[in-house]
């Protein structure tokens, strides 16, 4: 089965590192997105958001036991909330999160025999990514 996915916004609250009480919508509509920034500022958070929100789990943190604990920002009180709006198989759709410290995994978005290629297609760890980019072709 195929599954064609377009991510149009992101939108996090108290997630992570992102502190702030309402962190204006990302729009993802675009045909290449940019992300970047210093260390610490986020990037990989905002990943770890679209992942979570797509297949319920985030890989690089699964030994992790409450995942909540570590998605939920620690300065603020109560809980965390993303919010994707994507577009699945043609039909658009808003997607959302309510994030606990006591949470383990999510509802994912995508269908269960989806996610483990998601996840494994889409992760690269920084160190790898680094790797790839000094390889002499």
């Amino acid at each position: 089965m195929v599954c064609e996915m377009r991510l149009k916004s992101l939108k996090l609250r108290n997630f992570r590192c992102f502190a702030e009480a309402e962190v204006r919508p990302v729009d993802l509509d675009a045909q290449v997105v940019l992300l970047y920034g210093k260390n610490g500022f986020g990037k990989t958070s905002f990943f770890d958001a679209i992942e979570f929100m797509l297949t319920g789990s985030i890989q690089r943190l699964k030994s992790f036991e409450p995942l909540g604990r570590l998605l939920v920002n620690a300065r603020r009180q109560g809980g965390s909330e993303i919010s994707l709006i994507a577009n699945l198989n043609g039909v658009e759709g808003e997607y959302s999160s309510a994030i606990t410290p006591e949470m383990g995994m999510g509802t994912p978005v995508l269908p269960l025999e989806r996610i483990a290629s998601f996840q494994n297609a889409c992760y690269l760890s920084q160190c790898a990514v680094l790797q790839l980019l000094q390889a002499n072709p």
